[in-house]
């Protein structure tokens, strides 16, 4: 079974483009979360694309000028993604706070400061340093917009296929030209030959008549000369 590049190209570009989001709870998150590139962040983690929203490195998401908060995950057991307050909010996004280096906490209710109320801090990999009580005017080395990702990837892909399109046609016209070679050559090879066909023995006449006439080929060349006797009459 012969592969059908075009289609292979067309599965891929759907595959990605289909690529699903969830929340903590298995909810299948809403299309307009899409997947960070592997290279923004070491996590699957989808962000809103929104609000221009920015994929940070510590697997959070944020919105520039106003907070982070934890989005989606591209598995829907989160086995991709950091657990960030799985227990609440766990079928939407939910704001999150850093308290301090490496310090945040859940923010439930964006009225209040999680940082002074007591509630429960952990640690993330790969922090941002960052302050989220001074708002952001612009996006951060570690942050990148969930947009620019998504179009790089859809221009990468359509790059991709651009090239690998313009190896199939050169593959294509490379073995065509091949194959034409191929058949002029066995038309060469197994062409018949002529050959000569052997002559008839040339006729042997007398060059001149008399008692000891030299015999001739028609052609000229002379043979061995013998002598001929008249019959008594």
């Amino acid at each position: 079974m012969k592969l059908n590049p075009p289609l292979l190209i067309f599965a891929l570009v759907q595959t990605v483009l289909a690529q699903k989001c969830y929340f903590p709870n298995g909810k299948q998150a809403p299309a307009k979360y899409k997947p960070c590139s592997s290279r923004n962040t070491t996590y699957s983690i989808c962000c809103s694309t929104s609000q221009d929203d920015q994929c940070l490195k510590n697997g959070l998401c944020s919105w520039s000028g106003h907070y982070d908060y934890r989005a989606a995950c591209t598995s829907d057991d989160w086995s991709d993604c950091q657990e960030i307050c799985p227990k609440q909010k766990n079928n939407t996004w939910v704001q999150v706070k850093e308290c301090a280096s490496n310090e945040y906490c859940c923010n439930l209710d964006q009225n209040k400061d999680c940082c002074k109320n007591g509630a429960e801090r952990f640690s993330l990999k790969a922090p941002q340093v960052r302050s989220s009580s001074s708002p952001s005017t612009g996006s951060s080395p570690s942050s990148t917009p969930v947009g620019a990702i998504a179009g790089g990837v859809v221009g990468g892909i359509a790059a991709g296929v651009i090239l690998l399109g313009m190896g199939w046609w050169f593959l294509r016209r490379k073995r065509r030209a091949g194959r034409d070679m191929g058949l002029h050559a066995k038309g060469e090879g197994t062409g018949s030959l002529v050959k000569a066909s052997p002559g008839i023995e040339s006729s042997i006449v007398e060059a001149d008549a008399g008692p000891a006439s030299v015999l001739v080929e028609s052609d000229a060349r002379p043979i061995q000369p013998r002598v001929l006797h008249e019959l008594p009459a």
